[in-house]
Order: structure tokens, then sequence, then C-alpha cells
């Protein structure tokens, strides 16, 4: 999987790649318990696209190939902590 995910810095200070690839959950459960931001809803669309240079090399494919995209928008949380970010794999 090759993932690009922005989210608002001043929300998640100190989250770093090495925080991300060891949690032993869900993305969404790792901003909860670490940052105290609970996503309350999200808007989710799957399609194929084709493969940027880039995507094709972290995926073992050639650019053109078709690959699945996977697009996620999360915003809102529990308790008045909001945010909005946006996720692509």
């Amino acid at each position: 999987m090759h993932d690009l995910i922005v989210i608002p810095a001043a929300l998640f200070r100190g989250l770093t790649e090495k925080r991300l690839r060891e949690r032993t959950s869900t993305i969404y459960h790792l901003y909860q318990s670490e940052f105290g931001v609970t996503v309350v809803r999200a808007r989710e669309r799957l399609r194929a696209v084709a493969a940027d240079r880039a995507s094709a090399r972290a995926l073992g494919t050639s650019p053109g190939q078709p690959v699945p995209r996977f697009d996620a928008r999360p915003s809102g949380s529990a308790g008045g902590r909001s945010s909005t970010a946006s996720a692509r794999s």
C-alpha cells in the first residue's frame, strides 16, 4: 500500500512516520489515543486511476497501470477538537 496523508500539524505535534508505522491499531485510533482527536465522520471514495511514477515504483508496477485509489476525508471530532484531513491510498 502507498499512502499520502495530509493533516493539520497544529493538532498532531510530535507525530512522526515512525509512530505511524509502529501503531498497533488504526490511524483513527492513534489520532484519538495520542492526540485527543476523535474523527466522527468521513467521506470515502474508491476508484481506479493510472499509477503515477512514484506510486508505480512503491507498488512494484509500471506507470500508467490501473491501481485502486481510496480517498478519505475525515472531518469533525467529539469533545470540541475539530480537524479536517485527507488521505489517499
